[in-house]
């Protein structure tokens, strides 16, 4: 199949059209499980900011075995820390790495309000 560009007006409402799809097709989860799952880990930390907002934030070990190597995980736009958490406990496992991910204040159960200054 050959398909030719659309028009200026097809090709603009593109990307709101594929914001659409990908809100119906892929909803955010549930903030309250994910919060749960957070506060349910044997490695949950509390961080305190500069404004004195506390953060949740977990510091995955690597094992008894130890490692000298930490990876420092900022999640991204509309998520939270508690989407994440399978992911971080996979990451440490095959980069065989500490895992420290924080969460931005006013996202999941942390302190603050959310902006972009945090």
């Amino acid at each position: 199949l050959v398909s030719s560009p659309g028009s200026p007006s097809d090709r603009a409402a593109s990307p709101a059209m594929g914001a659409a799809v990908a809100l119906a097709a892929f909803p955010a989860p549930s903030k309250e499980r994910s919060t749960q799952a957070l506060l349910a880990r044997p490695d949950l930390i509390t961080l305190t900011t500069e404004d004195g907002d506390e953060i949740s934030a977990v510091h995955i070990r690597r094992g008894k075995g130890g490692t000298d190597r930490v990876v420092i995980y900022s999640h991204g736009n509309a998520e939270d820390l508690g989407q994440r958490l399978a992911y971080l406990d996979l990451m440490s496992k095959i980069c065989a790495t500490d895992v420290l991910a924080y969460e931005y204040p006013g996202y999941g159960c942390s302190e603050g309000t959310p902006s972009e200054e945090s």
